[in-house]
This record gives structure tokens, sequence and C-alpha cells, in this order.
């Protein structure tokens, strides 16, 4: 008798010990592997009003990629530390992702690459940035840059302007711009002035200004930039608003031109100017607007209404930050996937992801509407194109009014 109870026990264990290896078999994507995506970012700082959307699109990006399984059997975590813009934690914040297990970290700050370059090359950690200044670039590392710099990208709304928007019977036009003393304004600024020297009969160049992150008062920059044809505004929202309304309130005109910024907060440039006002301000973006009907925009619509239904016309209303980043996400998240199906999910690490990485290519019918993205050797930005939008009075909306337009380096 003790002899078939002890049988009955054994084979009792065996059972128990069995079971969580017959139900991690079940395909089910809570019980597949883990990959974690390290994020630094903005959540309390001076950014975080112009982050909470870049950051909301991440988050929903990655929810909709684990509920549908498109990295099959591959859960995706992200471990967000904010740095409240302060480069004192850049360090600080990268060794707690690490920690928390992230072979792959993303940034929206240049001074953030700045500080991480050294040790993500020497941790073979792909550092992978929303932009990136021109600096960044000449010596990488394993920085890899989501969007074309801003810096290239204003250089290539020069030649455009040169070519399809000035009318030189007018003379040569005046440019110039202000902003914020920090790294993607500094690389504007030089960017717009070696451009204006390098082809001095299109533009005559004015001056750049930077000030102190925070400054309101921009008395000096509007009467140094008074005479302006073409005008970088300050790349911020505060910033912005209180430079070009002492601008507009002294009687100065001048068509304001940016890349993301101010498009990026076009729903507080309207509140605070109006459609009329804004007539005609040009914007150079590497995505598609949200009247346009492609894949990708259809994606975006499609994220909030499941997931923020209650913010997704505000979000609309606020600019191209959403739509844009959902998209830079999702060929981050596809590069992802290359990097699983080349060496397995078990095998996936920094490496991994970076040698998929320089050999993706944007396509597929997702991609419609979009020229092709995707790294070089050489190149380490991944979006060599950019079209150029016109925000419009008339239609209450941005116009596209260029094809795909190649960045000027």
């Amino acid at each position: 008798m003790r002899q078939r109870w002890a049988v009955l026990v054994s084979c009792f264990l065996v059972l128990v010990l069995l079971i969580p290896a017959f139900l991690g078999c079940g395909g089910g994507k809570a019980k597949g592997q883990k990959i974690v995506i390290g994020q630094l970012t903005d959540f309390t700082g001076p950014a975080s009003a112009a982050l909470v959307v870049v950051n909301r699109a991440l988050e929903d990006t990655v929810r909709y990629w684990n509920e549908h399984g498109l990295i099959p059997g591959v859960t995706i975590k992200t471990a967000t530390y904010d740095t409240q813009w302060n480069p004192s934690r850049d360090i600080p914040g990268y060794d707690w992702v690490r920690q928390k297990g992230a072979e792959v970290v993303i940034t929206y700050s240049g001074s953030t690459v700045e500080a991480l370059k050294y040790y993500t090359a020497r941790d073979k950690v792909p550092l992978v940035a929303l932009g990136s200044t021109i600096s960044n670039l000449e010596n990488p590392g394993w920085m890899l840059a989501l969007v074309c710099p801003s810096g290239y990208v204003i250089k290539t709304l020069l030649q455009w302007i040169s070519e399809k928007h000035w009318d030189y019977s007018r003379g040569i036009p005046k440019i110039g711009g202000a902003g914020y003393d920090e790294p993607d304004t500094r690389d504007i600024i030089q960017a717009m002035k070696q451009y204006c020297q390098d082809h001095p009969g299109e533009f005559e160049w004015v001056g750049g200004f930077l000030v102190p992150f925070g400054s309101l008062t921009w008395s000096g920059e509007v009467e140094a930039l008074k005479d302006c044809d073409y005008l970088y505004a300050p790349g911020s929202v505060g910033g912005t608003v209180a430079f070009l309304q002492r601008f507009r309130a002294l009687g100065y005109e001048a068509t304001v031109i940016g890349a993301d910024c101010p498009s990026g907060f076009r729903g507080l440039m309207l509140d605070a100017f109006g459609y009329e006002a804004t007539d005609g301000w040009l914007s150079a973006l590497s995505c598609r607007w949200w009247t346009e009907s492609f894949p990708v925009v259809d994606l975006a619509k499609q994220l909030l209404g499941q997931y923020r239904s209650e913010q997704a016309a505000d979000i609309m209303y606020a600019g191209n930050s959403y739509v844009g980043v959902v998209g830079n996400y999702y060929s981050f998240l596809e590069i992802a996937k290359q990097a699983v199906e080349k060496v397995g999910a078990e095998q996936f690490d920094g490496q991994a992801f970076y040698d998929a990485a320089l050999a993706y290519k944007t396509e597929g019918s997702f991609w419609q509407g979009y020229a092709q993205w995707g790294f070089t050797e050489t190149r380490k930005y991944m979006v060599p194109y950019v079209h150029v939008y016109e925000w419009d009075a008339e239609s209450k909306d941005m116009v596209c009014i260029s094809d795909w337009l190649p960045v000027v380096e």
C-alpha cells in the first residue's frame, strides 16, 4: 500500500514540475521572449510639454505591436527614465535602463547623444536618436538617428526656397534666425549660415542669435532680425510664441520657416496667432500630414482611436509629432523584428539590432507614399528625404507643395 502511494506521489510531483513547460509551449505572446527598449526622455522638465505626444506615440506603437504579435513569440517592453532634460541625469539614466535589461536605448536630446556616445559604443548598445545634430554624425559611434539632422533639413528648405519660392526680381532675400543655446538650434543656425556663405547670390545672411534656455524677452534679437524675408524662430513652444508676439507687435513681417518646429506644436501657434497670421509659413517634414490618406497616417489615426479616443482630436490639432513619430517607431520595430528573424529571439542583442539596422529598408505597402528610408555603412540617419508643407489659412490646413526632396548635406 505504501509503495502505491509513493508511486502516486512521485507521479504527481513530476506532473507539477512539467506543467510550466507545457504551458510555455502553447505559443502565447505573454510567455514568449522579452525584448527591453530603454527610453531616456523628459516627463517633468522643460521639454516635457513638447515630448508628451512623442512619449505617447512610442507607448501606443509598442502596444499595437505586442497586441498583434508582430514579432512572433516576443513581447516588447520599455524601461523609461525621466532625465528631466538635465544633462547630469543622462549617464545615471543610461545605467538604470541597462540594469533593467535594455539592449537598445532611445533618446530625443542631442546633448544626451553627446553624453552617451562613448558609453554605448563601448558597450555595443545602439543609441537610437529621434533626431541628431550634424556634429554627432561626424563621429556617430553606435548612434543611429531615425530622422534627418535638422541642419540638413533647413539647408534643403533653403535650396527649395531659392529655386521655387522666392521671386528674385525683388532682390536677394534676407534671412536669419534665433533660438535657445542647445545642440539642435545651434546646428540649425550654423547650417543656415553655412548655406548662405556657400550660396551668396541666393540669400543675404542677417545673423543667428542664441540665448540661454528659457529666455522670453528677445528684444535685441527681434530688432536685429526685423528686416528678414525668411526667419527661423526659436524651436520651442514658449520661445516661439514670445519671440513672434514681439516681432508681430512691432509690425515686422517675415515668412517663418522650420523643420519639425513649429509644425510639431502647430496648434499652439494657431491658438496664439490664428490662421491668417501663420498663412504662408513653411515647414520641411519627413512625415506625411494628417489629412493625407496613406497607410502610416491611417495607422496613427487608428492608434489614437483605439488608445486615446478622448485625446485624439487635440493630438491631431497639436501638430505632426504623433503621426511622424508613429512612422519612425514602426520602422524601429521592423528593424527589431528583422534582427529576431535573423538571430532568434534568445540571441537578440545590440549587435543583432545594429546589423539589422544597417541592412534595413522601408519596403511594402505599409510605406506607400513615403520615399524609401534606410541607413548605410556611412550614413547613420535613416530618412534622407523631406517634403515642404505650407501653412494655408484658406483651407485651415498644412498643404504639401513639393515632391520628396533629397536632403542637402
